[in-house]
């Protein structure tokens, strides 16, 4: 029963890394960054796939990569934020599916990819999850509170430190790094889900951004048991089950919002 401790707790981990790198998302309004992001990694697999290289590194090299290119544009206003995801996502999906189509990958695998495949997480999964949550809190650590600038009051935050764009650039690389890791877990398409509901819910209810940022990891691991839990007695596919479970939970903090306000 070993890899379901290691798939239990891959899923906490993620979870609790999700609560500020969502909240922080959603303060910059990223919301669609994430979900663009996600369409891109795509393209990720597929190179992985080609080139025989390790799919985590693919992943986190093209959704870098392309983060940089939608911060480049943006900064030299090519176009509407929105604009840009919307080119980006849509190139980035439509090429790796062509390049998945002509590998010839099996759709069990690609499925795997998409959704996830938590319960096959090994010690190794496991420690490289840890080593780059390392990495993703102690960049979040230096560069949090300009973000929280940055998020609610750009102007002085250019005034102060320039155009942020390397905060932005710091930020963007631990955000490719998360989509990377959430390979093993929600999969790639579901994984802005695990950043956005469960900030979404706890918003109204947080008075600083570090509550929020708590409680929103909190929910996060509670939407992570409560999917292990319908996953194993209903026998549902893991990686959806615990974004469904986080949109329950979303749904019920709302209407316990809107029951307790007058």
């Amino acid at each position: 029963m070993s890899f379901l401790f290691y798939a239990l707790a891959a899923g906490s981990i993620m979870a609790l890394l999700a609560g500020p790198l969502g909240s922080l998302m959603l303060w910059n309004r990223f919301s669609y960054f994430g979900d663009a992001m996600g369409h891109t990694a795509i393209l990720g697999v597929a190179l992985g796939v080609l080139l025989g290289l390790p799919v985590n590194f693919t992943v986190f090299a093209t959704v870098l990569v392309s983060s940089l290119l939608f911060l480049y544009l943006l900064q030299r206003k090519s176009a509407p934020s929105d604009t840009l995801l919307g080119i980006i996502a849509q190139a980035g999906l439509s090429l790796g599916i062509i390049c998945l189509a002509c590998i010839g990958t099996g759709t069990s695998r690609i499925m795997a990819y998409l959704f996830g495949d938590i319960l096959a997480t090994t010690e190794n999964d496991l420690i490289y999850i840890g080593f780059c949550t390392v990495i993703i809190g102690g960049v979040l650590a230096v560069i949090w509170k300009k973000l929280l600038l940055l998020a609610f009051d750009e102007t002085s935050a250019k005034a102060e430190n320039g155009k942020m764009f390397w905060t932005k650039a710091a930020f963007m690389l631990i955000l490719a790094l998360f989509v990377s890791l959430a390979i093993k877990t929600t999969g790639i398409l579901l994984v802005t889900a695990l950043l956005i509901i469960p900030a979404a819910a706890v918003r109204s209810f947080s008075r600083t951004p570090e509550q929020m940022a708590v409680f929103a990891s909190i929910l996060g691991f509670i939407s992570v048991c409560a999917g292990f839990a319908a996953s194993y007695f209903l026998d549902l596919p893991t990686g959806p089950a615990i974004v469904l479970s986080a949109s329950l939970c979303g749904f019920f903090a709302y209407f316990f919002k809107k029951l307790m306000t007058p």
